[in-house]
């Protein structure tokens, strides 16, 4: 037979909103913490049946059963939760300072939309503020130009959604009134503009706007001009209708402007000119001008400086000029033997590095009155679409696609400034003390024990990579035996980290290429007496010529002790794919002392041969594990799984490893059942959103663990118990409390 849902259940699969009422119903009660007030009457008076024990229960359970052999002591009641340092990132893009304050555009990895940021110039936290979306709910373009604050109001340019502005700090967005109007003025007549930049002179928000007229349909090019806006006082003003000759873009530095005349008009004059005006446009100044540059900075003090590429025999380097004199005269400061691709001016120093094919190198730190080079470590190893460099609090921070970070001159390293902590999706510790993850961009992670800093670990994913550049590998699960970490990724790669040496040491086990498909991901792995085993994922490729399918991937992996890798799914249930049989995909494994047990897309299997063969197990009906996530932990003779869809659960117990499963009364709370772990003869289920909870009585009983309620404040993923603690990874980070 198949799952269905009673009355009661579709009501509560309605809403999480429901959760609470539904775990309040008469038959369905909440988990109570001991002494908790919230309990419903009849439960706290003893009356009525009470589906979840509160602490004296369990407790007197304990010792009714401490005469028995296999009684399991309650563990000592738990520590508050606590989340672990260190662990933040999200991408971020620098939008500019408000005097000290930076603003950046940034999205954690589970939203789909920007937001706003703006970190404190007095203490170093940081605002969270709202997604800037239109009327409909649509996001707004970035903006053109750093975001400002202006009697009260935050305001940014866009090229195509106008001026955005907020009026309440941040916590809402709206479109900003513009005294022109675009569009027709008249039958096939009127004109069109964008906005190319914005800026700040202290008491106005400026404007540079191109305008192209359009006369009976017919768009004017010839005809197009530049005009300077400013907004004072809530009254926009035209500055200047017109630019210097030949200037398209220029770079604003409050009155000043400076640009370069376009490429078409050095072309057509053979007199390329560099130009600047001190009063917003009105008047320009202009120089003959040699070099071939196109983007240039100015420092505190006002000097410019420009990067210049130059092509030796076998290399790009950058020259370094600078002018202080507003561009009339230039001098060459330094070389340096690399492409700086990205350039900032901080204070009087310049700072730069190459991003190449996604990797960012060291960064330089150039003195130009010294005429001397620094090197700082590269701000991250990641792959990175973007970086942006600037100054906080006299500190070099960067802003990329993975976080923000900030670098400290003492410890000569970077490291994440505390905005939005990454999803830790696995987590385990290892026999040192250390923490292991699989953060929200799939890297494996470590923190040291007693560390602040989660270590990036990227492991080598040959073959797949551009060039010369390593490409990383993306990590889907880990387990661990003894000191060795194992982790399981994409492109049928297995990575093995040997914790027991400092530093410890990474290896790629590559016996396993030979029996699994290559387009196949270790996704599910478990272990046993140093036996580890590992089912991969599968799919479907199609022939877009004769629209043929074929099977790819799945079943299961054995390694023994002494490494070697053997296909031990060849007996669960297959797939049909056309008409073609491929493996069976399998979504959870538990192993024991030879014993299997696998959900697969057919039903729960067991091997009692490590693998060899495999049979279905009795009492638990026919399912799809892919469809309805499963979760299987045991010890001994004693095997625990859960079959969950959305908030609802089944539990079913073994008593003789795996081979009959009886279905327990389901005394867990309403919520999505995300893990099953055992530790000193313990059960614990991992609910989200509500979190931990044990059972000392084989899942008859449980009761919640720690002191938070709710446990966690967002979504939750993966736990490990061990002896001294409980880890769970969640959409904030990792999250700790001891046993």
């Amino acid at each position: 037979m198949r799952y269905s849902r009673s009355n009661l259940s579709t009501l509560c699969f309605a809403s999480v909103a429901l959760l609470s009422a539904c775990n309040s119903a008469g038959d369905v009660l909440t988990t109570q913490t001991p002494g908790d007030a919230g309990r419903p009457a009849e439960d706290a008076a003893g009356a009525g049946d009470a589906n979840v024990a509160d602490a004296s229960e369990l407790a007197d359970a304990g010792a009714k059963d401490a005469e028995s052999t296999d009684a399991v002591v309650p563990p000592p009641p738990p520590t508050a939760w606590e989340r672990l340092p260190g662990l933040y990132g999200a991408w971020f893009r620098f939008a500019g300072n408000t005097g000290t304050t930076p603003y950046f555009l940034g999205r954690r990895f589970d939203e789909s939309n920007p937001r706003v940021y703006r970190l404190h110039s007095d203490n170093g936290g940081h605002d969270r503020l709202a997604h800037p979306t239109d009327d409909r709910g649509s996001p707004l373009f970035p903006p053109i130009g750093p975001i400002a604050e202006l009697d009260s109001r935050i305001l940014w340019a866009t090229e195509s959604d106008g001026i955005v502005a907020s009026e309440d700090s941040g916590q809402s967005w709206s479109f900003l009134n513009l005294p022109w109007q675009d569009g027709s003025v008249g039958d096939g007549n009127g004109h069109v503009s964008r906005i190319l930049k914005s800026w700040t002179t202290g008491d106005s928000f400026c404007l540079h706007r191109e305008v192209t007229p359009w006369v009976e349909y017919h768009v004017q090019d010839e005809n197009r001009y530049n005009e300077v806006r400013c907004l004072t006082n809530d009254a926009w003003s035209t500055v200047t209708a017109s630019i210097a000759e030949g200037v398209r873009f220029f770079n604003a530095y409050g009155d000043d402007l400076y640009g370069h005349t376009a490429p078409l008009y050095n072309q057509a004059t053979g007199a390329p000119k560099f130009c600047h005006s001190d009063n917003l446009g009105v008047n320009w100044d202009c120089f003959d001008f040699a070099l071939t540059g196109f983007q240039f900075y100015r420092t505190a003090s006002g000097r410019l400086v420009m990067p210049e590429y130059v092509d030796t025999s076998s290399v790009t380097h950058t020259q370094i000029w600078y002018s202080d004199d507003h561009g009339e005269n230039w001098e060459h400061a330094l070389t340096v033997e690399n492409v700086l691709t990205d350039i900032s001016v901080i204070g009087e120093k310049v700072y730069g590095l190459s991003l190449f094919l996604d990797v960012a190198s060291e960064v330089y730190v150039m003195d130009l009155d010294a005429r001397s080079v620094e090197l700082l470590p590269a701000p991250t190893k990641a792959h990175i679409q973007w970086i942006d460099m600037l100054d906080f609090h006299g500190e070099l921070h960067v802003a990329d696609s993975r976080g923000l970070r900030r670098y400290d001159v003492t410890a000569d390293r970077w490291f994440e400034v505390e905005v939005e902590p990454l999803p830790a999706l696995r987590v385990t510790a290892d026999p040192s003390g250390n923490i292991w993850t699989i953060d929200g961009t799939r890297t494996a992670r470590r923190l040291a024990d007693q560390a602040n800093v989660w270590d990036e670990v990227f492991f080598d994913d040959s073959g797949w990579g551009s060039g010369d550049v390593l490409d990383h590998a993306v990590c889907y699960d880990l387990t661990k035996i003894d000191g060795t970490m194992f982790f399981g990724a994409a492109h049928r790669k297995l990575f093995q980290v040997d914790t027991s040496v400092s530093p410890f040491v990474v290896s790629e086990d590559d016996r396993l290429t030979v029996v699994i498909d290559p387009d196949a991901s270790l996704v599910v792995m478990t272990n046993a007496e140093g036996w580890l085993y590992a089912a991969a994922t599968g799919g479907e490729h199609v022939n877009h010529g004769n629209g043929n399918r074929t099977p790819w991937g799945g079943g299961v992996y054995r390694r023994d002790t002494d490494g070697n890798w053997a296909d031990v799914g060849q007996t669960l249930p297959t797939r049909t794919v056309g008409n073609i049989l491929g493996y069976g995909i399998v979504s959870a494994l538990y192993a024991n002392t030879g014993i299997l047990v696998a959900a697969t897309h057919d039903g729960v299997y067991r091997s009692v041969n490590q693998g060899a063969a495999w049979s279905p197990v009795s009492g638990i009906f026919d399912y799809d594990a892919a469809e309805l996530p499963t979760n299987i932990a045991g010890h001994g003779q004693k095997v625990l799984l859960s079959i969950a869809e959305d908030l609802l659960h089944r539990i079913y117990f073994s008593e003789n490893n795996g081979l009959n499963f009886r279905e327990l009364e389901d005394n867990l709370p309403i919520g999505e059942l995300r893990d099953l772990a055992v530790q000193d003869g313990v059960f614990y289920a991992l609910l989200d959103p509500l979190g931990v909870f044990q059972s000392i009585d084989d899942g008859l009983t449980w009761m919640k663990v720690g002191q938070t309620d709710p446990l966690f404040p967002t979504r939750t993923f993966k736990m490990d118990v061990d002896d001294t603690q409980i880890l769970v990874g969640t959409s904030d980070g990792v999250w700790r409390v001891t046993r």
